[in-house]
């Protein structure tokens, strides 16, 4: 399967295990149910994507870019995210746990998560705490309105 730039697009039930997606465009697509497993997305350009029950395990996601994306039921564990950029990304119910996007694979940060929002559901690695780089949880109330 050749994938050039499938931006917008709808992928559903799709194997992509050890596809080389680097460097594409694929802003506001739709994956359901597919399988990023080993993946190698160098600089993709996933922005405003969503993704429902998606595995990106093990998956190079080096600078790639989940600006405004969703990730619902999502697992990636062991993905390579340096450079990452999920600013205002939604996180529900995704297990990250093992991530590796900080100076070392040892480090289990994630880089510029501000503005990303997730859910109680969302795990993270070990005893990370996001909130300190910028993310979000979503469940909790952020803002009660003007004192009355």
């Amino acid at each position: 399967m050749r994938l050039y730039h499938g931006a917008g697009g709808l992928f559903e039930n799709v194997d992509f295990h050890r596809a080389v997606l680097n460097w594409l465009n694929i802003r506001g697509a739709t994956f359901r149910d597919v399988s990023l497993r080993g993946v190698f997305a160098l600089e993709t350009d996933f922005a405003g994507a969503r993704f429902e029950r998606c595995g990106f395990f093990c998956a190079n996601l080096n600078r790639a870019n989940f600006t405004d994306a969703v990730l619902d039921d999502c697992f990636l564990v062991g993905a390579l995210m340096n450079g990452a950029d999920p600013r205002g990304a939604k996180l529900s119910n995704c297990d990250l746990n093992g991530i590796r996007g900080g100076a070392t694979p040892d480090t289990p940060v994630l880089i510029k998560l501000a503005g990303s929002i997730y859910d109680e559901k969302t795990e993270w690695p070990g005893d990370f705490d996001p909130e300190p780089f910028g993310a979000i949880n979503g469940t909790k109330r952020i803002w009660q309105g003007p004192p009355g």
